[in-house]
């Protein structure tokens, strides 16, 4: 069942029971008013002829004759409306006087009794006088009183009607607006689905749906991106495995045409390529493990101090073959982090390989670490070239370079920072960079302290 449809069903059953609800107080109510109305007046007449009944009993010490007094009272003074009918009733409840004579002896209900008027003589209720609408209520409404009651019971009934018909028809156009998004959202996704990646929702509202829809379009731009991605990824892959085997291609052509022979520099060549293919194929590895959540960690608590200490050791010979100046700096009370170790020099080696070949000779690299409130603080900081504004937010993408080619001789693979980012993240901890053109760059690492309590 569509939405709307069923949106218009709800909204159909909840108006019938307002309505039927609405329909039956009014109707109880007002049915419940008129008669106390009618009675109301109807008390009134009788207690405008209960005076001269108290006088006359008290002068004639009976009810004998009283119907002349009743017929005299109601063509001279208009009390007694034409065709009233009354009742006249003893203390033991029985009719007196009937001016339809067809209750004469007879003993009235309780009920009729009840809603008489009495007549006191010396301080003692010699009996009462009734209205024939009393005996009827107690049977049924006089039909003057259920004709108008019947009149209004229609009326309040088109009424429901009109305003159920006017209710459904608006809550038809408010279904299918508010209803719209939703369509428009299954066909995007629809869209979607058949490739069409660039497809978005037209968001016109700011409420749930509208932020469903804005949410569906952040969603296809990251589907969108990802498979762009994806695509630059194979081919980047294709291009970094192209070269070493072309180079490796040519040297075993040469060799077979006896254009040159297996000497120690065809070799060192050859094993140059086979450990670059080595490497890139390693780091496909080790990227697709850290993505899938399925890369094995041995977290244990770890001296920064003593892994910082081993990676400048590492890098001490090529930083001062470059002419550059590398640093260490972290206080002595640092708290162990609880981190792979090995995994943690895997990263720091990245970045400092990174930094040592984006700074110029007599430039300065930096590794500091520093405790604070939290997880602790890492970074590495070269004052070399910097980064552009416009790329910083990207460098962490699989095979992305800065310097816009693909040479080798520029950097390695372009997996580097995405698989530290990778490492990072799966130890517990956070990495980003900040860089100025000129200045340098600085890529920090936050890491979690062991748990040594």
């Amino acid at each position: 069942m569509r939405l709307w449809l069923k949106f218009l069903l709800a909204t159909g059953v909840v108006i019938l029971i307002c309505l039927t609800v609405v329909g039956l107080l009014s109707g109880a109510i007002i049915r419940r008013r008129f008669d106390s109305f009618v009675r109301s007046q109807e008390r009134g007449n009788l207690q405008q002829i209960v005076p001269y009944l108290a006088d006359y009993y008290q002068r004639t010490g009976g009810w004998a004759g009283v119907e002349q007094l009743l017929q005299r009272r109601g063509h001279g003074q208009n009390t007694i409306a034409p065709g009233q009918r009354l009742f006249l009733l003893d203390p033991e409840r029985r009719v007196l006087l009937d001016t339809q004579n067809e209750w004469l002896g007879r003993i009235v209900p309780e009920a009729v009794w009840e809603a008489g008027v009495p007549i006191i003589v010396g301080g003692e209720e010699v009996g009462r006088l009734v209205s024939g609408a009393a005996l009827q209520e107690s049977q049924h409404s006089s039909l003057l009183e259920q004709g108008f009651l019947n009149s209004l019971s229609w009326a309040l009934l088109g009424a429901s009607l009109a305003g159920a018909l006017a209710a459904i028809i608006v809550a038809t156009i408010l279904a299918l607006q508010l209803t719209a998004p939703a369509r428009r959202l299954t066909q995007a996704a629809q869209r979607i689905a058949s490739g069409e990646l660039e497809h978005r929702v037209e968001v016109h509202s700011q409420d749930e749906l509208g932020q469903v829809g804005l949410a569906f379009n952040d969603m296809a731009a990251a589907l969108a991106h990802q498979e762009e991605l994806r695509r630059h990824m194979v081919a980047d892959i294709a291009h970094e495995l192209r070269t070493p085997l072309s180079v490796m291609r040519v040297e075993l052509e040469a060799l077979q045409d006896g254009l040159s022979d297996l000497g120690p520099e065809v070799v060192a060549s050859l094993s140059e390529e086979v450990q670059l293919l080595s490497r890139l194929v390693e780091d496909l590895r080790l990227l697709s493990l850290v993505e899938a959540g399925q890369l094995a960690l041995q977290p244990a608590p770890t001296s920064l101090g003593a892994v910082i200490d081993g990676i400048a050791q590492q890098v001490a010979a090529t930083a001062e073959r470059k002419g550059i100046s590398l640093e260490t700096r972290y206080p002595p009370d640092l708290p162990p982090a609880m981190v792979d170790a090995d995994r943690l020099r895997q990263v720091l080696l990245n970045l400092l390989h990174n930094a040592l070949r984006h700074t110029p000779a007599g430039g300065a690299v930096q590794i500091a670490a520093q405790a604070q409130a939290g997880p602790l603080h890492l970074s590495v900081q070269d004052n070399g070239e910097g980064i552009p504004p416009q790329e910083l937010p990207h460098i962490f993408e699989r095979f992305y370079r800065t310097d816009g080619s693909r040479s080798r001789s520029s950097g390695g693979s372009g997996l580097g920072l995405t698989i530290a980012r990778g490492l990072v993240e799966a130890m517990g901890g956070r990495i980003w960079a900040e860089s100025e053109v000129g200045r340098g760059t600085t890529v920090h690492l936050t890491l979690p302290r062991a748990d040594i309590g």
